[in-house]
């Protein structure tokens, strides 16, 4: 039966017709606006092939783009055709990656004339045999904005070069993308530690390919240990402490897990020399060294710069814990200084000096508090090794190490250094001839404190033991105008001044 088409049915047709239409302008439109820029490599490299640093690119003919890294750090790469990509609508970078490297990272740099270059990281599976996809919201990127008009784009296929091949199935910067929620987390970590070691907690997602993979972490008890928000936990006493973490993207979907924290041993790791040099005989250079069978290791410098040991044995540890490094120590050049330097993993080093009496004849301990006096000194970092400079200047002389600890807590009395941290010395700069005075006043008279001034060069000018509990004044009249080096000491430590004479 065939169906009359009436004025007012055609009317009817007419508006249905448009609507169809209109929803399907809109459907292409929105498709269409969803990948501002990308890279499939279906059939080629698309350029990607320029300026190779310390990484080769090849096209993969099952579609993708292999980039090799040779394990040098810093490898990138250009597409040969400068890339102008106007921002204004992008809001997301999607890749689909394998990365067969052991890094964690790699980043995808937007290059800007006239503006700083906008870095965007993205996270991967480190030894992955499969391909993930990997979205990052640029709103979340520093000094990406939707008012940029870039000039070229740079990938660096790893963070850190490690060694291996990083496979690009695509690279597309997009306006909008298909957010997949996660169904579930899982928090895994260490489930004990010691109060010297750090933790790191991560999270996995169900599915693997949730697009937005952040979490807070966070611990049911700061008294006990804090966590930061890569999910590096510091134990600060003993105890148990529950981990959370939670999603960032608006699920609110949480896992946790315990762990327990017990108190580990004061010394982190240390050197006694009581029986043997415990190793400290390594390419020693610009010195010597030799046990004393006293129970002490003398490292005999030559005169020249930066004389320096290290341990036939590397010693590795880790920063978090190592909070004061302690020497006692017999200084029989002229330097005031020594050094320990410490390697990073992963590249860098820290450096702490410690101070010493120079042209000494007895032992002295000191005390060095890492976290704030080493530049850049962060609980996270682990060393691979540590080096003795026995003197920084390479002064010709003996000096002679009864320990050197590296500790939680400083062995030494708090009162004690608390005491030495009150002495005052004035008046500086002082004229010639008049007296300089040092405040010893906090100290009872039964404890027993040194005094030694060393000219610029080293030598020994004064040197007078007394007892505390009062003011002690060290005549000018035999000092040079200069300028000179007074150190105070008790039995536990010692604290220094430097005073001009005019």
């Amino acid at each position: 039966m065939k169906t009359k088409i009436t004025p007012k049915l055609y009317e009817l047709y007419k508006v249905v017709t448009l609507i169809a239409v209109t929803l399907m302008c809109f459907s292409v439109t929105d498709i269409t606006a969803q990948v501002v820029l990308g890279y499939e490599f279906t059939n080629d490299m698309e350029g990607w092939d320029g300026d190779q640093v310390r990484c080769s690119t090849a096209w993969n003919s099952a579609g993708y783009l292999d980039a090799t890294t040779t394990g040098e750090n810093d490898p990138f790469f250009f597409n040969t055709t400068p890339i102008v990509l106007d921002t204004s609508n992008v809001n997301f970078l999607e890749l689909g990656v394998q990365n067969g490297t052991s890094a964690t990272s790699g980043t995808v740099i937007l290059i800007i004339d006239g503006a700083p270059n906008a870095n965007i990281p993205f996270n991967m599976t480190p030894n992955s045999t499969s391909f993930e996809t990997l979205v990052v919201d640029l709103s979340t990127v520093t000094n990406f904005s939707n008012s940029l008009v870039t000039t070229n784009v740079r990938i660096d296929p790893n963070n850190n070069g490690a060694a291996g091949t990083i496979s690009f199935d695509y690279l597309r910067f997009t306006e909008t993308t298909t957010v997949i929620d996660p169904i579930s987390i899982t928090v895994s970590g260490p489930t004990a530690v010691t109060t010297n070691e750090t933790a790191q907690f991560t999270t996995s997602f169900t599915p693997s390919n949730t697009t937005f993979q952040s979490v807070d972490y966070s611990v049911n008890d700061m008294a006990i240990a804090t966590i930061d928000s890569s999910g590096l936990l510091f134990p600060l006493a003993s105890g148990i402490v529950t981990v959370t973490a939670t999603t960032t993207d608006g699920t609110n979907l949480s896992d946790t897990q315990n762990i327990t924290i017990t108190q580990g041993p004061n010394t982190i790791i240390g050197w006694e020399f009581d029986t043997d040099d415990e190793g400290w005989n390594q390419d020693p250079q610009r010195c010597s060294t030799a046990w004393n069978s006293a129970g002490y290791l003398d490292v005999t410098t030559t005169g020249e710069n930066d004389p320096l040991v290290r341990n036939a044995t590397s010693q590795p540890f880790g920063a978090f814990g190592a909070n004061f490094l302690e020497v006692r120590v017999q200084n029989g050049t002229a330097s005031d200084t020594g050094q320990i330097i410490f390697f990073v993993q992963g590249g860098g080093v820290r450096t702490a000096n410690f101070p010493m009496t120079p042209n000494s004849t007895e032992f002295e301990t000191v005390v060095v508090d890492l976290p704030t006096t080493v530049n850049n000194w962060s609980g996270s970092d682990f060393y691979n090794d540590i080096r003795l400079d026995a003197n920084i200047d390479g002064s010709l002389g003996v000096i002679s190490f009864d320990y050197f600890r590296f500790t939680n807590e400083s062995s030494l009395s708090v009162e004690s250094q608390e005491l030495l941290d009150t002495t005052i010395m004035y008046p500086n700069p002082v004229r010639q001839g008049q007296d300089v005075f040092v405040n010893l006043e906090r100290f009872t008279n039964t404890d027993r404190i040194g005094i030694t001034v060393n000219d610029i060069a080293g030598k020994l000018i004064y040197t007078k033991e007394i007892l505390g509990g009062r003011v002690e004044s060290i005549s000018t009249n035999n000092f040079s105008a200069g300028v000179y080096l007074v150190s105070v000491k008790n039995e536990k430590s010692l604290k220094r001044f430097k005073i001009l004479v005019n």
